[in-house]
Order: C-alpha cells, then structure tokens, then sequence
C-alpha cells in the first residue's frame, strides 16, 4: 500500500509545488532502477529541500514519511532538486505501478524474447494537475530495441517529452529484446580495452627495464 501511495503521492507533491518533474528508468540485465526527480526554485525551499516537500505533504497527507529512504537532494544554480530512487527485479517491475499517477493503465509484459511496457492512450496529469507544465519520462537499458514511440532516442536512452501547450493524448510503449544486448553500454568495451592494454604495457616496461639490468650487468 504504501509504493502505491508514494507512487501517486510523490508527483501530486511536485505538482502543486508548481515544479517540472522528470521520471528517470534504467533497465540492466535484470534490474530495474526507477528515479523520481523534483526540480524546486531555491527560493522556495526553506531548512532544506526535505523538508520543504514534506510541510507540502503535509497540507494535503496525514504523514509523509514515504519520503525517507534512498534519497539525494542538492543545488543546481538556483534550483533545489530532490531524489527519490527504488530498486526492482525485472519480474516484480510490473507491481510498481509506476505510470499509474498519469495513465489509467500500464502493463509490463517480460517473455523469454522480448520486454513490452505500454500504457493507455491519454496522459492525464495536465488535467488533474493545474501546476504542472513539462514532464519528461526517460528511460535507459542495455537490452536491444525493437520498436518504440519514444520522442527522442540516444545512446540506449529513450525519452518522451510531455508539455502542457502540446497534445498530451501520447502512450509509452517500448518493446526491448529480452536477451540481446547493446554493444559497449556505459563503455565496458573500452574499459576492458584499457584494462588488458595497461597489463601488457607493464610487463613491457617491467621486461625492458630486466633486460636493461642484466645488460648493464654483463658490463660489469
């Protein structure tokens, strides 16, 4: 009960905070990392960013104690950002009801060769939160792609982009290779390079510098 209430809670928080909000999902292998980011004009924030969005929960919540956990807060010029981050297996990732705060409905299908996350149709946030006026739902995974309606696709990195003035009728759907993997994801390659690249340039140096003892020796 209370993932579902943090997951609803927390963006109903930014929302009324009149603050952008950006939802950050990386899938490696079989783990799932999901980060809620709230972005807050500094001069808002009193005591600390915490505390500043625990006295906003608080005019609406009994208890905001769903904010204590894995949690970063920080400074960027003159915005204050919080971050709330949860782990999942990739089998319990369907029972985060992640997308639920702005969709009807979600679904997370894991099969044998393929990964599915799709929602329903509308993105609804923009009209049950006046305040909101960007939302950005960023999702990152080493596992191949097959197909997405993704807005924006980088480096293994998919991005949907919802704004208040635009048409907000947008899905997430994404469908990932299950086991097929990107080529030289967050640069293992040329780490690995590097890596056996020094080892052989040490015993290079350590065997020239033998070589050179023991000609300087034969001189002797």
């Amino acid at each position: 009960m209370k993932r579902i209430l943090y997951i609803i809670i927390l963006p109903i928080i930014v929302f009324l905070a009149g603050c952008d909000a950006k939802l950050d999902v990386v899938i490696k292998d079989d783990d799932v990392i999901v980060s809620n980011k709230f972005i807050i004009d500094k001069s808002d924030v009193n005591d600390s960013i915490y505390f500043t969005i625990d006295k906003m929960a608080g005019k609406y919540f009994i208890s905001a104690d769903f904010l204590i956990g894995d949690t970063k807060e920080y400074y960027d010029g003159d915005k204050a950002i919080y971050v709330k981050k949860e782990r999942f297996s990739l089998d319990k990732f369907n029972d985060s009801n992640l997308f639920s705060f702005c969709y009807d409905a979600h679904n997370v299908v894991i099969k044998d060769d393929y990964i599915l996350i799709s929602t329903s149709d509308k993105f609804k946030c923009f009209n049950i939160y006046e305040e909101l006026d960007n939302f950005d739902i960023v999702l990152k995974s080493n596992h191949k792609l097959m197909d997405t309606n993704a807005d924006e696709i980088g480096r293994y990195t998919y991005t949907w982009h919802f704004k208040k003035s635009e048409a907000s009728n947008k899905k997430i759907y994404i469908k990932l290779y299950r086991d097929k993997y990107v080529f030289n994801y967050e640069n293992e390659f040329i780490i690995k390079i590097i890596i056996i690249a020094s080892f052989f340039l040490t015993i290079l140096i350590s065997a020239l510098i033998i070589v050179r003892r023991v000609k300087k020796a034969g001189k002797v």
